[in-house]
């Protein structure tokens, strides 16, 4: 079993702000979190979760009406089976 982690933060260009806005320098959480397990030797489970978020930060504050935070949150399953070995004649 596998266990896999990563968190980075900061400023990035929001380049499609709400409508009327300009782009701007916001802020930004990424996150991600997962785990593999291989019950056999052929099979392979892996769970991930992503986070991505960006908000405006104080500095380059948008109009409050418009002030919001965007964000996506995914998970994501996936298994695999793989068949080795030199097929049957």
């Amino acid at each position: 079993m596998t266990v896999f982690g990563f968190y980075a933060s900061g400023t990035r260009p929001n380049f499609f702000p709400g409508p009327g806005l300009s782009p701007f320098l916001a802020d930004f959480v990424d996150a991600q979190a997962g785990v593999t397990f291989r019950p056999m030797s052929r099979l392979l489970l892996d769970e991930t979760y992503i986070y991505s978020g960006l908000s405006a930060n104080a500095d380059h504050l948008p109009p409050p009406r418009l002030r919001r935070t965007s964000f996506d949150a995914r998970r994501i399953s996936t298994v695999l089976w793989a068949f080795t070995g030199s097929p049957q004649t």
